[in-house]
């Protein structure tokens, strides 16, 4: 009996071993993640932009639009200089005076030296980004009998880059973002953005 009921006792010592690793595995996962979410920093910037878009085939339409932008970024730290994260530039623009362009694209983004991260001591700063998103333009059309607004998107591969520096003793960046057209309506188009921003 005594045999028995230590033979039990291993076997519950045993099954109680897999369930004590997997609850330390559990918290040491939601500390990692706690801290991780603890590390985020946030920058975000505005600033005016001119945007062109250029058709590929003869029959198309080239356009181009005075814009006003806003670049949002979220990022973890790697070093002092350098950090990679999420960015959400977005853009309203005039294409025309009844018209309007709208921009937006979720990339990730590495950024080195200056702006990188909230440390960084650095005067000069680059910065890359690829991702997904659109740029669309609206316009009003008077057909006689109504008025329509009319949308042609331009949806596709976004990537962006970029350097920021000092003017007049203050930081300013200097974007090239572009998407390639994937919407097979509009045919092939490349559309290019030129951005300069200032951080908030």
């Amino acid at each position: 009996n005594s045999h028995g009921c230590c033979g039990r006792t291993i076997q519950r010592d045993q099954m109680k071993q897999p369930l004590i690793i997997a609850t330390l595995f559990a918290l040491m996962s939601m500390t990692s993640q706690a801290q991780w979410l603890e590390d985020i920093e946030q920058d975000h910037a505005v600033g005016y932009g001119y945007a062109v878009g250029i058709p590929y085939n003869i029959s198309g339409s080239p356009f181009a639009s005075q814009e006003l932008a806003y670049h949002g970024r979220y990022y973890l730290p790697v070093s002092e200089d350098f950090s990679w994260g999420i960015g959400t530039p977005v853009s309203v623009g005039t294409p025309g005076p009844a018209g309007l362009s709208l921009s937006y694209a979720l990339a990730l983004e590495f950024h080195a030296g200056m702006g990188a991260t909230m440390e960084s001591k650095k005067s000069f700063g680059v910065f890359a980004s690829v991702g997904f998103g659109s740029f669309d333009m609206l316009y009003l059309t008077d057909d006689g009998i109504s008025i329509r607004l009319d949308r042609s998107t331009y949806y596709g591969p976004y990537l962006g880059t970029g350097v920021r520096l000092y003017y007049r003793g203050q930081p300013v960046g200097l974007s090239l973002n572009t998407w390639r057209n994937m919407n097979t309506v509009l045919g092939k188009v490349q559309v290019i953005s030129l951005r300069l921003l200032y951080g908030l």
